[in-house]
């Protein structure tokens, strides 16, 4: 009897299922509660460079939370979700992070045809 050339290969296990097949989370909506607004940076650290005049109080993002950092998916960048316990960004369940429901959000009302 002759044995395979390499027998740790000759088991193959099966492939996962498709349902076992993690996707990456969905983005999701946050708003700015830091009173003086917050940076968003070019990377997940407080060292590097910020990218324009950063995001007002008040104002809605949306990304995916990446540890201590929420990556945007709207727009380049990153921006801390908490500072020494200070939240700086609030999750919002609330609101939908799809580009099709922001686009709406946005979009000038539908014309009335005229009688």
């Amino acid at each position: 009897a002759t044995s395979p050339a390499c027998p740790a290969l000759s088991h193959r296990p099966a492939p996962l299922p498709s349902s076992a097949v993690c996707a990456p989370p969905a983005a999701s909506a946050w708003e700015v509660v830091a009173v003086g607004g917050v940076n968003v940076r070019t990377s997940s650290d407080l060292s590097s460079a910020t990218l324009g005049d950063g995001k007002e109080k008040g104002e809605v993002v949306f990304g995916r939370r990446q540890g201590d950092w929420l990556a945007l998916s709207e727009e380049p960048g990153f921006i801390l979700v908490a500072r020494e316990g200070r939240p700086l960004l609030q999750p919002r369940p609330d609101l939908l992070a799809s580009t099709a429901s922001t686009d709406s959000l946005h979009a000038a009302p539908a014309a009335t045809p005229s009688s």
